[in-house]
């Protein structure tokens, strides 16, 4: 697997609060990173002996995932206001293995 040429762009968002009660004070975030990648002069390879007379299949393992991108607003009162959707992300997670079947009649590699 090799990747001659890429081009990324990233997306984070941060949720996060604090209360606090005379000397004590608790602290709580939670955050999503998205990295939105284009790439090209990739070459995926993947070998496979199959038999005379079997069939044989194989192929990548991805993920797809879709996250819908929010916009927030701290309000003096540092409470958050919803402002609205922004769009929508699509990613493919590519994983450098592949899933494969061999069989006497046809078949789908299961992941």
């Amino acid at each position: 697997m090799s990747t001659t040429k890429a081009k990324s762009t990233t997306w984070s968002s941060e949720l996060g609060g604090s209360a606090s009660w005379g000397i004590a004070r608790v602290e709580a975030k939670a955050g999503r990173e998205i990295t939105k990648s284009t790439s090209t002069g990739k070459t995926v390879t993947n070998w496979m002996d199959v038999p005379g007379g079997k069939y044989g299949y194989t192929t990548p393992k991805i993920e797809r995932t879709k996250y819908v991108i929010e916009k927030w607003q701290d309000t003096p009162r540092c409470t958050p206001r919803f402002l609205g959707n922004m769009g929508k992300l699509r990613g493919i997670t590519a994983y450098p293995f592949f899933s494969e079947c061999i069989a006497s009649r046809a078949c789908t590699p299961k992941p």
